[in-house]
């Protein structure tokens, strides 16, 4: 029996696996040499840069590789590329999608690979981990909209509206929420109705916020709430791409993207 090998692994916001995610590889351990997990998150599909497990007869749970996010995030696809069968056989058959709770346990979110054939290797399988319509169907208690890039310039808001309908005529009101504040600019200022003042995001230079989701801006409901449409004066807002989230499984997920 081999050790389990991967040559690459792509988590993804959407569940159309566009939006890739980046984080701090991870694993359960490694093979002597050059087979450490940062192999199977370089963007190579090469049997020259893959993660191998430590194990060779892993037992279930025992062998595992994956990524630390600095911030909480609800992937909505997997893309894992497995070593292929004509190595004899180095790749799972069945594998499970882990997330790390708050209460120090690695919890099951999905299982991919069907019996009796299960998965196989040499190939890159997509799994999509939050259902594409679920997305639009789904209530929260608490919606943001964040960049979803990196900002060029701080990121302004004048007024922001979350509305139950498509139609954008029931607005929805709460507790307004943010990444951060300049100056004094409080979150509220985007929700009060007077396009003379603005919130501003904490990240204003390249070198301060470099990655996506470092501004936000939304709403604690307190009740469950499907938002349907989303209205947004900007101040300066140079080059900002904005994804609109919700909270589901307990952290943040991804609902729609927005080209500003």
């Amino acid at each position: 029996i081999n050790p389990w090998t991967i040559l690459e692994i792509t988590f993804y916001a959407d569940s159309a696996c566009t939006s890739r995610l980046v984080g701090q590889p991870l694993a359960s351990g490694y093979q002597a040499g050059d087979f450490a997990p940062a192999n199977a998150f370089d963007q190579r599909r090469a049997y020259s840069s893959t993660w191998q497990s430590p194990c060779s007869s892993c037992l279930p749970g025992e062998a595992w590789v994956g990524l630390l996010f600095n911030r909480r995030q609800n992937p909505g696809c997997v893309a894992v590329y497995q070593a292929g069968a004509q190595l004899q056989p180095w790749h799972a058959r069945v594998i499970s999608l882990e997330k790390w709770s708050g209460d120090g346990v690695w919890r099951t979110m999905r299982t991919f690979g069907d019996p009796p054939l299960g998965l196989s290797g040499g190939v890159e399988d997509k799994f999509e981990i939050i259902d594409a319509a679920s997305a639009f169907t789904a209530p929260s208690d608490m919606w943001r909209v964040s960049n979803a890039a990196p900002l060029v310039s701080h990121w302004e808001i004048r007024e922001m509206l979350f509305f139950a309908d498509s139609l954008c005529t029931v607005p929805i009101v709460g507790t307004p929420i943010r990444s951060a504040v300049i100056n004094q600019l409080f979150v509220s200022l985007a929700f009060d109705g007077d396009t003379g003042t603005f919130w501003s995001s904490g990240c204003h230079l390249p070198d301060v916020c470099p990655e996506e989701g470092d501004g936000w801006v939304g709403l604690r409901l307190g009740f469950e709430q499907l938002i349907s449409c989303v209205q947004i004066l900007h101040g300066r807002a140079e080059g900002v791409s904005l994804q609109l989230q919700s909270v589901r499984l307990e952290d943040w997920s991804f609902v729609q993207q927005f080209e500003n």
